[in-house]
């Protein structure tokens, strides 16, 4: 059966396609960086274990590409595994994903995510590699601590102002509640916008705009598919990735 993707700009081809199995049934959320030796990073929410649900385990791991995107491919001593770069464990939780880059003004690499706790709130968090991410020599709250919530920074959001501050947008999920007489969910959510210092991840808290409220829908629709073994697979739609250039 021929693979045709839904969203796929015209000429483009597959590169990569980072497929589910039992171990790992999800791959999400991820950005891509040009790393300074040239070579391309892709780093992504990568869930492990038998759950794809978004509070399941999962670390954000990536892959290197050496010829402009043609081709994807681990570390030497990964095991064939997209290479660990940020794990949750020892935050003593299960799941960091959504991974933002940005080339920072000192010439490291920003990487943003989420850190989930199991009260479901969690934090935005900034780890700072001085290597092209081998290893990471610091982490910051990009929302202070007392601003206990559940927040949503979805991947690949990230954005540098002309002054050099980061601009990071991000929305507070207050209140969600069925509609009555539907399959949708309702969320109240506030949506704010949160400016960085590059140099000291210091956050200007007068730059933080929390004035804009809106409500919007999410229609319950499930994707079921029967596979070969005869089990349902739900969430079809976004388990996979596939890369295209």
């Amino acid at each position: 059966m021929e693979n045709k993707l839904l969203f796929a700009p015209e000429n483009s081809r597959v590169s990569a396609v980072l497929a589910p199995s039992k171990d790992n049934p999800r791959n999400s959320e991820g950005d891509f960086i040009r790393l300074k030796d040239g070579r391309i990073l892709y780093a992504f929410s990568y869930y492990h274990g038998e759950d794809g649900g978004d509070h399941a385990r999962c670390d954000i791991r990536c892959l290197w590409s050496d010829d402009e995107g043609e081709s994807f491919h681990t570390g030497e001593n990964d095991g064939g595994k997209p290479h660990l770069l940020i794990s949750a464990e020892p935050y003593g939780e299960k799941n960091v994903m959504s991974a933002s880059l940005l080339r920072m003004q000192n010439g490291d690499v920003g990487l943003f995510y989420i850190l989930k706790h199991g009260d479901m709130t969690d934090e935005i968090l900034l780890s700072r590699p001085n290597d092209e991410c081998e290893s990471f020599y610091e982490t910051t709250q990009v929302l202070p601590g007392k601003w206990k919530g559940y927040y949503v920074l979805n991947n690949s959001r990230i954005e540098q102002l002309s002054d050099g501050r980061i601009l990071c947008p991000d929305d507070a999920v207050f209140d969600k509640f069925i509609v009555p007489g539907t399959a949708s969910c309702c969320f109240e959510v506030e949506l704010l916008c949160i400016c960085i210092d590059v140099n000291i991840c210091d956050i200007d808290l007068r730059e933080l705009i929390r004035n804009i409220r809106l409500l919007f829908y999410i229609e319950c629709v499930e994707i079921k598919v029967l596979t070969s073994d005869n089990k349902v697979r739900r969430r079809i739609a976004e388990d996979m990735i596939t890369i295209c250039i």
